[in-house]
């Protein structure tokens, strides 16, 4: 399965995440399969509709952690970056 692949390459990395967030449009799922094979107990969901980053439902972040930011697909990458900046502006660790 592609989700173990991908889990194995974050492993050899040796970096540590302390949450997984999940792109709603089809992460949710790799999300927990990552969380799950990495040990991390914290799932938050990015709230994805209509390819549009619903800002307004975004869960509190917290500069003094790690997040890894899964999604199923990466075709164009819009949805990944619109996620990938907004939690920059809070200088998180991703």
């Amino acid at each position: 399965m592609l989700t173990a692949v991908v889990t194995d390459k974050r492993k050899k990395s040796n970096r540590k995440y302390d949450i997984v967030f999940g792109i709603t449009n089809g992460g949710i799922i790799p999300a927990r399969l990552m969380a799950r094979d990495l040990a991390i107990n914290r799932i938050q969901f990015i709230p994805i509709r209509n390819k549009k980053l619903q800002k307004g439902e975004m869960p509190n972040l917290l500069n003094d952690k790690k997040y890894l930011i899964v999604d199923d697909i990466y075709d164009t990458g819009k949805t990944f970056y619109q996620v990938y900046d907004f939690v920059k502006e809070f200088n998180c660790h991703y």
